[in-house]
């Protein structure tokens, strides 16, 4: 038998073993130069689809509330740039534009604070935190969109968001997008959170609640799934860190 191959083995072995720490120091820059330019080229490809489909959902509206599939919207925001989950900066900086084209002694500066109002805005319609927040402010001042637009995506996202499930079990758990989602399931069925028990297997991410009817006082489970939320969250941080990972989390009958 020819010691060719494992001499070889031997050698490769040694290699990795005795191989300088700047040689796994290129690897990783080399790694984190290939993760941001996978994130950057989604982010573009979902920009592109996001405006198209922005175009195709005013053009549907045009005045006249219908029903309209939402998720065509939702699905290149949730994989894009802006996507919000959580919504505190995105609804600050609107409360901000919106305090300035209210105040502004200025003309123009009030003019360009309402376009940039709308600018904002217009990148996050399928985020129903953000939509609730925005939708008085428009309502108060007509310069900083169309209330009756906002109001019509709102429902559509509602609507959706009830639609996504029924909450009993794993496999039918409502799909959270935004955490105000979140708290209006819990709304929805009148209850009051017991515990909440956070799960995932490195992919899907769930919340179970333990929760109190108000008015009968039975308790039940209510299930959501958050994957796109906590693969928001785990982007922002490999962006930060490329050797970050999430602790898996994982109930004895998870499947």
């Amino acid at each position: 038998m020819s010691m060719r191959p494992i001499i070889f083995t031997v050698m490769f072995f040694l290699c990795a073993v005795l191989a300088p720490p700047s040689a796994f120091a290129q690897y990783d820059l080399k790694n984190e130069r290939v993760q941001e330019h996978l994130i950057l080229k989604r982010y573009i490809q979902n920009k592109y689809l996001y405006q198209k489909r922005l175009i195709e959902v005013l053009e549907y509206y045009n005045g006249r509330p219908g029903t309209y599939p939402i998720y065509k919207l939702i699905e290149p925001y949730i994989r894009g740039e802006f996507y919000d989950p959580f919504g505190e900066k995105t609804i600050d900086e609107l409360y901000e534009l919106a305090y300035i084209a209210d105040s502004a002694d200025d003309p123009d500066t009030s003019a360009r604070a309402a376009e940039d109002f709308k600018t904002v805005l217009k990148w996050h319609y399928p985020n129903y935190t953000i939509l609730r927040k925005a939708i008085p402010l428009v309502r108060e001042n007509a310069a900083l969109g169309d209330a009756k637009l906002l109001q019509w995506m709102q429902n559509l996202l509602v609507q959706r968001l009830l639609k996504s499930g029924n909450g009993q079990v794993l496999n039918t758990a409502y799909q959270i997008f935004s955490l105000e989602e979140e708290n209006l399931i819990l709304s929805h069925h009148n209850v009051k959170v017991i515990n909440t028990e956070v799960i995932n297997n490195g992919r899907e991410y769930y919340h179970i609640h333990l929760v109190e009817d108000r008015e009968t006082g039975k308790p039940f489970k209510i299930y959501t799934r958050l994957s796109e939320v906590m693969q928001r969250i785990f982007d922002l941080k490999k962006e930060k860190n490329p050797n970050y990972t999430y602790p898996l989390g994982l109930p004895d009958n998870f499947e």
